[in-house]
């Protein structure tokens, strides 16, 4: 009887290592399954973070473009370079935006203006588009010729301007422009 229990007994010293090795196996695929989620979440939210800050600089270019039109008042195309702070010191990084011409789509007399009586005043439909391009280079030196760009974006919107008074050289230089700029 006594050598059927140490038989039993011998069968069984090595159950604890499998035990512990299948545990160990188990939980080295789940810490190395987290790993990888964490590092895709990690690269989504920087991907995320980059587009909304092309985003911002599209909304930006746009805003200049609609005071410049408002104020000076001149339409045609502009050129914005947006600086961006990088998170390293090593790194520069600049959003270009380029903004179409504003393009007068709709002209009618302002319902608004108590004062129209000579048609002086308009509410005036207008498309732009700005397109944002965000490039990358090592070093706090000058733009390289040949940046790398890691995002881009195109934005476009129609802005309604009322009471507005467009002079004829304003509205002569939104018509001369390219209309294949603007994509909607």
């Amino acid at each position: 009887m006594r050598d059927l229990v140490m038989r039993k007994e011998g069968r069984e010293t090595g159950s604890a290592y499998v035990t512990v090795l299948l545990a160990l196996f188990a939980l080295t695929v789940l810490g190395l399954a987290l790993a990888f989620v964490t590092e895709t979440e990690m690269q989504l939210g920087s991907t995320e973070r980059t587009l909304e800050r092309v985003l911002s600089a599209a909304d930006t270019g746009i805003q200049v473009a609609t005071a410049k039109a408002l104020v000076v008042p001149d339409n045609r195309p502009m050129r914005l370079e947006l600086a961006d702070p990088g998170p390293a010191s090593d790194v520069s990084i600049q959003n270009e935006v380029d903004v179409t011409p504003l393009r007068p789509l709709l002209v009618t007399p302002c319902n608004l203006c108590m004062i129209n009586q000579g048609a002086e005043f308009f509410k005036i439909d207008h498309a732009v588009t700005a397109n944002v391009t965000r490039v990358v280079w090592s070093g706090n030196g000058p733009r390289p010729a040949q940046p790398t760009p890691v995002a881009r974006k195109s934005v476009s919107v129609m802005i309604d301007f009322q009471p507005w008074q467009q002079s004829a050289q304003t509205f002569a230089q939104a018509i001369e422009a390219d209309p294949t700029e603007i994509r909607f």
